[in-house]
């Protein structure tokens, strides 16, 4: 049947509308939109600092999420269990098989294999845009439980999942609750030490770093106090030799380039490429992953060199490759909506 015009114009508003709304949620999509404007700002107008102070302001408040981010980290400690660190596909195929399983058919019904698929997307979603995180494995079974059961009360009117092998029967969740995932192996993604946990320790530090340089800007703590405080001290003379954008920006670079390397060892070593990318997502989320890491290693490359005065680059140079970069990880946090 052709839909009509004004049909389709609705259906697109309708669409459109849907997935602002959840871009909206995302902070760190407002977080690269807000650092690519202001890169653009820069590129575009000579005297942009000077031309618009407030709104310049305004966007380097998105600084403020580094604030939040170091103070998450021991919440992360304590919940370690997030979503990026689980195995999509696999993990969906396991919920999938255990919501079969649990009303002991004697052949899979394909009705309850898909809802089953539809729980686990939901909790992976709702993971993501919330940063919810559980303790272990038996706090996720026991959330994805709940979605479940909440979910399957809102199919055919509240009389449950269909089912695709016998006519008019429909699956009760709640009959089986306590016994739905009570045996699921979540599936984690194979961490290395010198690729991720490194990475983790390295962007720790960061997080530190950007707090003190935040607070700096805010006019909240003098840094160059600090730095001669701990410059005293034997061993720690370096410090006050050196402001805390230069360590920041250094750090980053170091950061950046670990995740480069180990985006690119997954993708070229065997074993790595047997265990992780079977799956064309993981495959594109760690080509994903190698293409901002190496758009951010560039970007603060150069903005570390100039600042060291190690190399000198015009603006046009120094926020073009910041606007880039930006842009880039904009474009991926899209996608994976």
């Amino acid at each position: 049947m052709k839909v009509s015009f004004p049909q389709q114009f609705k259906n697109f508003i309708g669409e459109s509308s849907h997935k602002l709304a959840k871009w909206s949620k995302d902070h760190h999509l407002l977080y690269h939109v807000s650092i690519a404007t202001f890169a653009a700002l820069h590129l575009v107008f000579k005297n942009a600092p000077l031309t618009f102070t407030k709104l310049i302001f305004t966007l380097n408040s998105v600084n403020a999420q580094v604030v939040y981010s170091l103070f998450k980290q021991p919440h992360d400690w304590f919940y370690p269990v997030t979503a990026h660190k689980i195995q999509e596909e696999e993990f969906m195929n396991r919920v999938s098989h255990a919501v079969n399983n649990a009303f002991k058919l004697n052949q899979p019904d394909h009705q309850l294999l898909a809802f089953g698929r539809k729980v686990a997307a939901k909790q992976l979603e709702l993971m993501k845009t919330t940063d919810d995180a559980y303790q272990n494995e038996k706090e996720l079974c026991q959330a994805l439980e709940k979605l479940a059961i909440n979910l399957s009360a809102k199919e055919n009117e509240g009389k449950g999942v269909t089912s695709s092998l016998q006519t008019n029967v429909y699956y009760d969740f709640f009959q089986v609750r306590n016994q739905l995932f009570k045996d699921l192996k979540v599936p984690f993604r194979r961490q290395t030490y010198l690729g991720e946990k490194l990475t983790t320790i390295v962007f720790a530090i960061v997080d530190l770093q950007a707090t003190l340089f935040t607070f700096k800007y805010w006019n909240v703590v003098d840094t160059a106090k600090w730095a001669a405080k701990i410059g005293q001290f034997k061993g720690f003379g370096w410090v006050q030799n050196r402001d805390l954008e230069y360590v920041l920006r250094a750090t980053l670079c170091v950061g950046f380039a670990l995740k480069l390397y180990e985006a690119t060892r997954q993708l070229v070593d065997p074993l790595m490429n047997r265990e992780i990318l079977r799956e064309k997502e993981e495959r594109t989320k760690v080509i994903w992953d190698i293409v901002t890491a190496g758009a951010d290693l560039v970007s603060n490359g150069i903005g570390f060199l100039n600042h060291a005065h190690v190399l000198r680059f015009s603006p046009t140079i120094i926020y073009g490759s910041l606007f880039a970069a930006r842009m880039i990880s904009v474009i991926r946090v899209i996608t994976d909506h």
